[in-house]
């Protein structure tokens, strides 16, 4: 018969190689391509111009193939809130009781002026002997030699009052400043200002003290 007439064999299969040999075909490329990577020269990392660097908190170097990057910060967490800062509440605490005294001490120094110059004192003073305290005249039981003068009863509660305001002066002045000080320093020093001071704001705390009271102001720039 011709062989027209049957039909077409399929190729024979290319036999397989032998359990753990690779194949020729597949061999011949990875030789070769060991055999380029052995043949180009060994070149060494790029290196940046200042040398290695660290890694640090604030930031760090990412390497990959091209080579070294500039440095990546770290990011800001100066925004994230805090917990409770104990000192910058206890320093305005400090600064609104300082305040209080204060004002009380200079109510106690006014008041004491005005007693003196009352009416009622001073008439009473023209009729004590030169030398004499108008409150010791009056409590020793003397009664003033003025014409018009006051009566001791009168006299005797307004010394009563200027030795009250007196003690006040003295006592609220003193602790007024030392409390509004004290106050200042503590939010001056707290967690709150000194992130805002790295923030570009600064704080001015000045503070004064004299014979007959003492004053604190707060500043504040903004830049």
């Amino acid at each position: 018969m011709s062989s027209a007439g049957r039909p077409s064999e399929a190729p024979p299969e290319p036999e397989a190689p032998p359990a753990g040999e690779p194949a020729a075909a597949e061999s011949a490329p990875q030789q070769s391509s060991v055999t380029a990577n052995l043949s180009e020269p060994a070149t060494a990392s790029p290196v940046p111009p200042d040398g290695p660097q660290r890694s640090s908190g604030a930031a760090r170097l990412v390497s990959g193939a091209a080579g070294w990057q500039q440095p990546v910060p770290s990011p800001d967490r100066s925004d994230e809130p805090a917990g409770t800062d104990w000192p910058l509440l206890g320093g305005i605490a400090s600064v609104v009781v300082g305040t209080g005294f204060l004002v009380a001490g200079h109510y106690g120094l006014f008041r004491l002026n005005d007693v003196v110059r009352e009416e009622e004192m001073q008439a009473y003073r023209a009729g004590v002997p030169q030398g004499q305290s108008s409150c010791e005249w009056v409590r020793s039981g003397h009664v003033s030699s003025a014409a018009g003068a006051s009566s001791p009863d009168t006299v005797a509660d307004l010394c009563d009052e200027a030795e009250s305001m007196e003690v006040l002066r003295n006592v609220a002045l003193p602790i007024g400043a030392a409390a509004t000080f004290v106050g200042l320093l503590l939010i001056g020093t707290s967690d709150t200002v000194d992130r805002r001071a790295d923030q570009g704001r600064a704080w001015r705390v000045r503070v004064g003290m004299g014979p007959h009271g003492g004053a604190a102001s707060v500043a504040i720039g903004f830049f």
